[in-house]
């Protein structure tokens, strides 16, 4: 967190980038420990999956789904499969803009927070743990 002329600020923060579906996403890096390829039998209890979350009727279309591992803010930690990772990037405050207000209620319900705009592309930031329950 930066201090600027009397007010903090959480930018600029490392953003994970990941792709679901053709949608991107962006979840701040602080939020994630570690992420693995998924193996269903890797003997763990099954994780939570971001499609199901977020309200998706299909999984991901990919060979090599990841595992988020989720840090939360009680020190506790989950596990989330996600889409493919594409990047990790530094977003600054004027590439993030605020959902738009037509889908805001029921984007924040699903810890979808804003978006980042980059290269052209739309990314969709979300909290994990929001959407995880957490």
């Amino acid at each position: 967190m930066i201090e600027t002329a009397g007010y903090r600020t959480f930018f600029p923060i490392k953003v994970l980038l990941f792709r679901f579906g053709g949608v991107h996403f962006g979840v701040d890096a602080d939020q994630v420990a570690s992420t693995s390829v998924y193996r269903a039998d890797d003997g763990a209890d099954e994780p939570l999956w971001f499609h199901r979350e977020a309200g998706y009727q299909t999984g991901p279309a990919t060979t090599a789904p990841v595992v988020a591992i989720l840090r939360g803010g009680d020190g506790s930690s989950s596990r989330m499969v996600i889409g493919d990772i594409e990047d990790i990037v530094v977003a600054e405050v004027e590439h993030v803009r605020p959902m738009p207000s037509l889908v805001e209620p029921y984007a924040l319900r699903k810890g979808m927070w804003g978006v980042l705009l980059r290269e052209g592309r739309v990314y969709i930031l979300v909290d994990l743990n929001r959407l995880a329950g957490r």
